[in-house]
């Protein structure tokens, strides 16, 4: 319902009487008095001449409070309203400038001026202003740039797309963690960061987002400019327009892949604790029976009618034994040998250790290539480099399959790590099939095997161990090429200062 123009207000319109021309700008001047755009003239000194009762409900003064009053009393900001009358002074007109205004009850009220002047013979009269209230407009404008800041600043990828899956913004966290620049990507299919194998998720996706749901903490994965894939934790809903017509989708992805590897190690640590209290058990259980079996041995060896190798056989069996009986201890534990490390020659160990695989390797007709360059001693534990070398050999043996071929070596070598370092480098090479890429970067930890149910992924986990305890460093190179395939594991074990890391005092 229109309101009666107020009583109270100023009037500069004429007095009119009953003749149909002032009949008709009597109601003109009504329709302007209750018109719901707040409107106001003003002298050309800036003293309010008329206002209207939107003008005045917005400002919240009374007529008498606010008409013939000077403009500047009820702006904020005496500059600008001073700029404002001395360019509707020089003929120019306004266009939506940006004000604020005092209003009574103390707050104040972004508004946009639309003004010019009103002028007779060229004299200026008044100003003609319209007072939109921009108050929601700030608002808006501020949400948006708050919004826009915290989007540019979020830890979070944050990317919208359309319901064709097309990329139509890619904020700085998104950039960090997929490594496109936005030039880049927006514009694009969201399938360039999706692999091949789960291009179906996003057929899943817009299929819920175009039923207005809201997809929340979707585990999946994502491939980045490089190609690596991150595991990710995707929150996907609706992008609505002003209308509330869905046009697309905004994503939210957080990287999980650091959270995915602590879980899957807590996973393993979980696995080794169990399998530590089995070891135990078994070490109880096997020992009693082992150590009857050396006893027997050693009852046999001192029979008169053994000959020669049969008594040889017989120190062969009973070293095993012992060796059986010191892996019983260590297994799936962090047990390590008490005794003192010995001065070993890399050499004779890898011989001994050969001539116990070499029955395997004759079965399969794997050929062997030694390359000893020299013979020198370091400070070891004995058992423990027999269990070193097992390892990777039992593993190259495996590798090859049949009529393959092992390399091994040994040189004199120095540390790439420390040049000064001296040692010894051993080197065993195989033409297997190779470690794939993904497996490379975890074989040194426990549970991870290429060889399915005939491997318990410890054998490299402890050969790490045992390399890094004695103050080295393994290395692995593999190729799954079907040309040139093959994998090598270097490792190096110092000479020089052996004793020091090993804790033996010279």
């Amino acid at each position: 319902m229109s309101k009666a123009p107020s009583s109270s207000s100023v009037r500069v319109l004429p007095e009119l009487s009953d003749d149909p021309i002032r009949v008709q700008n009597e109601e003109l001047r009504a329709f302007l008095e209750n018109a719901v755009v707040p409107m106001h003239w003003a002298a050309r000194d800036g003293t309010i001449l008329w206002a209207n009762q939107a003008e005045l409900d917005m400002v919240g003064y009374s007529p008498s409070e606010y008409i013939g009053h000077h403009i500047g009393e009820f702006h904020a900001d005496r500059e600008v309203i001073a700029d404002i009358l001395g360019r509707l002074g020089s003929g120019e007109e306004l266009r939506g400038a940006p004000s604020r205004l005092k209003c009574k009850d103390g707050s104040l009220r972004d508004v946009r001026l639309y003004s010019n002047v009103f002028r007779r013979n060229g004299e200026f009269i008044h100003t003609r202003c319209f007072t939109i209230d921009a108050t929601a407009e700030k608002v808006a404008a501020e949400t948006r740039t708050m919004m826009a800041a915290i989007v540019e600043n979020s830890d979070d990828a944050i990317v919208t797309k359309n319901l064709n899956g097309i990329i139509t913004s890619w904020n700085s966290a998104a950039e960090r963690m997929f490594g496109y620049k936005a030039e880049e990507i927006i514009g694009k299919s969201i399938t360039t960061i999706i692999p091949t194998e789960l291009l179906a998720d996003e057929t899943l996706i817009i299929g819920k987002i175009v039923r207005g749901e809201r997809l929340q903490h979707f585990e999946t994965v994502r491939v980045t400019k490089t190609g690596e894939r991150l595991n990710i934790s995707l929150t996907v809903s609706p992008l609505r327009d002003a209308t509330g017509k869905i046009i697309g989708a905004t994503k939210i992805a957080r990287d999980v892949t650091e959270l995915k590897r602590a879980e899957q190690a807590l996973r393993r640590a979980e696995k080794l604790a169990a399998t530590g209290q089995l070891a135990a058990t078994i070490a109880h259980e096997i020992n009693n029976p082992m150590q009857s079996l050396t006893n027997l041995l050693s009852l046999l060896s001192l029979r008169s009618s053994l000959d020669d190798t049969a008594r040889q056989l017989c120190m062969q069996a009973d070293d095993q034994l012992r060796r059986m009986a010191h892996i019983t201890r260590q297994m799936l534990s962090f047990y390590r040998e008490t005794a003192t490390p010995v001065p070993l020659k890399i050499t004779e160990v890898l011989e001994e250790v050969l001539e116990i695989l070499l029955p395997k390797m004759n079965s399969n007709h794997i050929r062997v290539e030694r390359r000893y360059k020299i013979s020198e001693t370091v400070y070891a534990f004995p058992v423990e480099m027999r269990q070193l070398f097992v390892n990777l050999l039992d593993n190259s043996i495996a590798a090859v399959g049949d009529t393959g071929r092992i390399s091994v070596r040994v040189e004199s070598a120095r540390e790439h790590r420390a040049p000064g370092r001296r040692g010894v480098r051993i080197v065993i090479a195989d033409n297997g099939c190779g470690i794939p890429a993904h497996v490379r970067s975890h074989i040194y930890e426990a549970f991870t095997t290429t060889k399915a149910e005939r491997g318990t992924g410890l054998g490299l986990w402890v050969a790490k161990g045992i390399v890094v305890q004695h103050g080295g460093h393994i290395q692995v190179r593999s190729s799954t090429d079907p040309l040139h395939h093959g994998t090598v594991f270097s490792i190096f074990l110092p000479t020089e200062t052996a004793q020091a890391s090993l804790g033996i005092s010279a």
